[in-house]
């Protein structure tokens, strides 16, 4: 697993039921799969209009309250429903979010924004290949293992008598 920071993308769109979506830089090219994502939520209780909130950022003001919050997971079909809810909705301790083509899109109401995007995901493996000397992303002790259990896996498929009295006195061991 890595970890990223995406600095949330300038461009801020508003959406229905007084909602504004941020969407995020492009996600890392080595990315594959995401498995959990937080931001940076910025919020005020005296600002009322996303304007406000987004002078908190460039000029912190002493009732602003900067945190780490993490990102609640919406599907796309699921999401303007549960955006006219007003017990799912998006909130400023769990914004919601969508996985759009290579970017996140995080939906914030007008009493908090997004200052940036920390996200931990599976990354694409290396491709391994001898000619081109590129090598796997494994450990070199967990490469060893693997190589001892297919030795192993090996000589149970052939039967060979060694390989069970060496099985049975590691069973012992162990």
């Amino acid at each position: 697993m890595h970890e990223d920071t995406l600095l949330a993308d300038s461009t801020v769109n508003k959406d229905v039921n007084n909602t504004f979506v941020y969407a995020s830089k492009p996600l890392p090219a080595e990315y594959r799969y995401l498995i959990k994502a937080s931001a940076t939520v910025v919020h005020n209780s005296s600002c009322t209009t996303l304007s406000e909130a987004e002078q908190i950022i460039e000029k912190p003001v002493q009732n602003s309250v900067k945190s780490q919050q993490a990102l609640k997971f919406c599907q796309q079909d699921d999401l303007y429903t549960l955006l006219a809810d007003p017990f799912n909705g998006t909130k400023k301790t769990k914004p919601l979010y969508t996985v759009q083509e290579n970017l996140l899109k995080i939906y914030t109401n007008d009493i908090f924004i997004i200052n940036n995007i920390k996200i931990t995901f599976i990354k694409n493996p290396a491709i391994v290949s001898l000619s081109l000397d590129a090598s796997s992303d494994l450990p070199l002790h967990t490469h060893q293992e693997i190589v001892d259990m297919t030795i192993s896996s090996i000589l149970e498929g052939i039967s060979d008598p060694r390989y069970r009295t060496q099985s049975i006195e590691l069973g012992k061991n162990e």
